[in-house]
């Protein structure tokens, strides 16, 4: 009777990156059948087991046993798209008020999403009321903690001023 290990089999668990353009995510590869030891040749160039620290990406593998079988397989690697946010700003009506407004708009990164103004607690609402005039900065925060920051500037119209001539 002639006996030969089982194929090699390639399973893997992976983490796919939390934000836009980091570099989380992680392979972790198991074998099975195979005679061991066995070596491991990345697309990316390493030889170990297990990948941490990837980018967004298409990673292939060959596992060779040491009789020389080979087993191949790839991984995908995803990540949201990128945080875009949108600010739509109501300038105040009158000098001296604090009647500014901001309302934003965000695509991308995963949902819910929880918004600050100016290094406040983040919160559900994506409105702001009672701004004054000046630069605030807007922050978006998503599910898995990546945040989006950009500053926009509330006008107000210049104070009023009177002048008058009378007659003596």
């Amino acid at each position: 009777t002639i006996e030969q290990p089982d194929a090699i089999v390639l399973k893997e668990t992976h983490v796919n990156v939390d934000c836009f353009g980091e570099a989380t995510g992680r392979i972790n590869l198991t074998v099975e059948g195979g005679t061991g030891p066995f070596t491991f040749a990345w697309s990316n160039g390493l030889t170990l087991r297990d990948l941490i620290n990837l980018k967004a990406g298409t990673y292939s593998v060959t596992v060779t046993d040491k009789n020389g079988c080979k087993a191949t397989k790839s991984i995908t690697i995803t990540q949201p798209d990128a945080l875009k946010v949108v600010v739509a700003t109501t300038d105040i009506d009158c000098f001296g008020d604090k009647n500014g407004r901001a309302v934003l708009t965000v695509t991308g990164g995963t949902a819910p999403y929880s918004f600050k103004v100016d290094g406040g607690a983040f919160g559900p609402s994506a409105t702001f009321t009672g701004l004054t005039p000046g630069e605030h900065i807007f922050t978006v925060r998503d599910a898995k903690g990546c945040e989006f920051s950009c500053p926009r500037t509330i006008e107000q119209p210049d104070a009023l001023v009177l002048k008058g001539t009378h007659a003596d």
